[in-house]
C-alpha cells in the first residue's frame, strides 16, 4: 500500500532542527511496511533515509499545486496530514476519491466554540476518513468537544526504538530541562528550583535545552535565573542527537510543562534511564504511569523537593522508567499505526 504523509507547515524534517512531530514522523516511514512516500517544505539537509519529496516556497495555492504534481505521479492509496486541520479538509476535497487521513498531535486549541462553528468544524473533520490522536487523552478530549462526530476515531501512541537508547554506566549527577523557553512549558519555575536545588547539592548541576520561543522579556527572566548559579546552563536547541547524548548521561529529566498531548521527552528519558519529575497535565500521567514523581504544584519549593527525592531514589525510578518505556516500543506502535492504515483504506 501507497501511503502520503503530508507535513504542511512549522516542520523541520532533518536531524538538525527536527520538531517531535518530525521525528516521529520520520521513525515511522522508517519502519511501516507500507511504501510511505514523505512531502514537507524545502529544508537544507532533511533525513535522508525515507522517500522524501520536498515543496518549494510560496502560497498555499501553490504549494497545492506542488502536490498534486506529486500526488499525481506517486498515485498514493492514502494520504496522512500531520497535525493540521485545516489543511487536511483543504487536501481531502482537492485529491477526492483518494482517503485523507489527520493525523493529531496535540489538543484542539481555540476555546468554547458556538454551536454553529462547532456544527462547522465537525463537517470539516467528517469530510476525512479517520483521524489519529497520538494518546487516549487526547482523543477523549477531541470526543468531549465533538460527542456526535460518525468520524472514525484510533489512538496510536508514538514510539520509540529502544535499541537505540542505552543509560551511561557513568551517569552524571546532572538534571536536564528539554523544552522551548517559553511560559507553557515553565521554564521559569524551573530554572528557579534547579537554582535552589544545585545550590544545596554541590554535586550536581543542571542545564535547560530549548528554542528561546517566549517573550524577550520572559527568556530573559529565565537567564537571569540561570546566570545566578554557576551550575546552570541554558541552551538554544540542539540537534536530536545530542540532546539524546545528554539524556543518557544525565540522571534527572524536568518535564513543566502546562499542558502535554503525549510528551516524547518523557519516553526518552525512561530509555536513557533518567528519572522523571513532571507535572501531571495533560496527557503526562498516561505517558509517564506510575514510573516518575510527579509535581502537585509548579511552586519553586515544590519541584526542588521533588527533584531531591527524585536524586536520592534514581535507581528505583529508572527501572520503573524502563518497564514503562516498554509499552511505546517503536515496533508495536508502528504495527499499530499500518493497522490503522490498512483499514481506512479497506
Amino acid at each position: 500500500m501507497k501511503v502520503l504523509n503530508y507535513l504542511p507547515r512549522n516542520m523541520h524534517f532533518g536531524p538538525a532542527r527536527a520538531t517531535s512531530i518530525d521525528l516521529c514522523v520520520h521513525q515511522q516511514s522508517v519502519r511501516s511496511e507500507h511504501e510511505i512516500l514523505v512531502v514537507c517544505d524545502e529544508i537544507d539537509k532533511p533525513f535522508d533515509d525515507v522517500a522524501l519529496r520536498m515543496l518549494f516556497s510560496g502560497s498555499r495555492k501553490q504549494k497545492l499545486r506542488q502536490l498534486q504534481a506529486i500526488v499525481a505521479e506517486f498515485q498514493p492509496d492514502l494520504i496522512v496530514v500531520q497535525q493540521h486541520g485545516p489543511t487536511a479538509q483543504n487536501v481531502a476535497k482537492l485529491f477526492r476519491p483518494v482517503p485523507v487521513m489527520l493525523h493529531r498531535h496535540n489538543f484542539e486549541d481555540g476555546g468554547k466554540l458556538s454551536w454553529f462553528k462547532k456544527w462547522r468544524h465537525q463537517k470539516r473533520y467528517e469530510a476525512l476518513q479517520g483521524l489519529i490522536f497520538v494518546s487516549d487523552t487526547c482523543r477523549t478530549s477531541f470526543l468531549e468537544r465533538y460527542p456526535a462526530i460518525k468520524t472514525p476515531l484510533y489512538t496510536v501512541f508514538n514510539g520509540i526504538d529502544c535499541s537505540l537508547w542505552h543509560a551511561d554506566k557513568g551517569k552524571k549527577n546532572e538534571i536536564l530541562f528539554i523544552g522551548r523557553i517559553e511560559p507553557q512549558k515553565n521554564a521559569l519555575p524551573a530554572a528557579e528550583a534547579m537554582a535552589q536545588f544545585v545550590a544545596q547539592r554541590p554535586d550536581w548541576s543542571g542545564c535547560l535545552v530549548g528554542g528561546f520561543s517566549g517573550s524577550d522579556e520572559y527568556v530573559a527572566k529565565v537567564k537571569r535565573a540561570v546566570a545566578g548559579s554557576e551550575r546552570l546552563t541554558l541552551l538554544d536547541g540542539l540537534p536530536h542527537e545530542t540532546i539524546k547524548q545528554r539524556l543518557q548521561e544525565a540522571k534527572i529529566s524536568l518535564i513543566c510543562s502546562e499542558r502535554e498531548s503525549f510528551c516524547l521527552v518523557a519516553i526518552e528519558s525512561f530509555a536513557a534511564g533518567a528519572g522523571v519529575v513532571s507535572t501531571a497535565n495533560g496527557a503526562l500521567p498516561e505517558t509517564i504511569g506510575k514510573a516518575g514523581i510527579f509535581l502537585e504544584s509548579l511552586d519553586v519549593e515544590e519541584i526542588a523537593a521533588c527533584l531531591m527525592k527524585m536524586a536520592d531514589e534514581h535507581a528505583h525510578f529508572a527501572a520503573l522508567g524502563a518497564q514503562q518505556v516498554q509499552k511505546f516500543d517503536l515496533q508495536q506502535t508502528v504495527h499499530c499505526l499500518d493497522d490503522v492504515y490498512r483499514k481506512t483504506v479497506g
